[in-house]
């Protein structure tokens, strides 16, 4: 079969369609890759830009992953539409047994600590595939990083309903879903971002990141550019109230005001990805047909480096790749 086999994080020059043989072996299911989108994770692995160990190199890249089982297993069934929970987890330490595989001492992320999804099929533990029957596979294909990234946030800031909502990158594809989410849980919705779509899917207002008013403030920040505007997200946050990380596309340090820290009492969450219990949660949202993703641009295998020039550059919806005909 057909694969994106990267030779080394480099840069997209390294990254190079190859004829591969992959065996499956006992408690893994076969799938085929319908569709796998492109997110900073998988972009960032590849320009070597990643905070994570990457395993095996050479790699095959890919997060995401919506497909067709190809066998069965004990509750997996041939001819499925099926994704992939991300998150590598041993079931047995401290913070699986709590809940919380996404902190796994001895876990790690699908498409970075094993091969991923830029292939024709894969093989996947059982318990990491997931059962998507009528969910549209725009959307399905975006809940193992989006989805469930975006639900596992907010949920860690326990809002209320009526509360407001500073969401920074509300274009991209967690930014999407946030929107969405928020929503969904009764909050006022405050987006940041230079397209003006995004109020077409729950935004009550959007401002470009230059002209957020001085004097806006709002309960929950989400921010996953980092850098500077971290720092900058802070001054926009209620007195008590909270602001939630996981993303370094802007760098991974800033500079703050501790003062306004404790003397506002802001809480600050960091959050990877989310647990299984989360993914149960994300598709019963999913499925009440009220969560829409927009595809702006489709790829097959073989133009993936083109797939991620257009990136770089997209600017009304994600930009997926669909093996099939690779």
């Amino acid at each position: 079969m057909k694969a994106a086999v990267l030779e080394t994080p480099q840069g997209l020059e390294y990254l190079k369609i190859r004829e591969i043989e992959e065996k499956g072996s006992v408690g893994k299911i076969r799938i085929k890759v319908i569709q796998t989108g492109i997110n900073p994770v998988d972009y960032n692995l590849i320009h070597g830009k990643i905070i994570y160990g990457i395993n095996p190199i050479p790699h095959i890249p890919g997060t995401e992953c919506y497909g067709t089982a190809l066998s069965s297993g004990h509750s997996i069934r041939e001819g499925d539409s099926v994704i992939v929970y991300p998150r590598l987890y041993d079931g047995t330490c401290d913070f699986c047994l709590d809940g919380h595989e996404e902190l796994c001492i001895n876990g790690g992320l699908f498409g970075v600590n094993t091969n991923g999804s830029y292939a024709e099929e894969i093989y996947v533990d059982e318990r990491n595939v997931y059962r998507v029957s009528g969910i549209d596979k725009d959307l399905a294909g975006s809940i193992p990083v989006g989805g469930l990234t975006a639900y596992h946030a907010i949920k860690r800031t326990r809002p209320r309903e009526g509360e407001s909502i500073l969401v920074y990158g509300a274009s991209g594809n967690t930014g999407i879903w946030a929107v969405q989410i928020a929503k969904s849980m009764g909050l006022k919705v405050i987006a940041v971002s230079g397209k003006s779509w995004i109020s077409e899917y729950g935004a009550d207002k959007v401002y470009r990141i230059d002209e957020i008013p001085e004097d806006l403030k709002t309960e929950i920040v989400m921010n996953s550019l980092g850098g500077s505007v971290f720092a900058d997200s802070l001054h926009h946050i209620q007195r008590g109230g909270r602001i939630v990380t996981f993303g370094i596309y802007n760098g991974k340090e800033s500079t703050l005001d501790l003062s306004r820290v404790y003397s506002s009492e802001i809480s600050i969450f960091g959050t990877t990805g989310g647990s299984r219990d989360d993914m149960n949660d994300i598709l019963k949202l999913a499925r009440t047909g009220k969560i829409r993703m927009p595809v702006e641009k489709r790829f097959d295998l073989k133009d993936i480096r083109e797939a991620m020039t257009q990136f770089k550059s997209k600017s009304t919806g994600r930009i997926v790749i669909e093996p099939t005909n690779a």
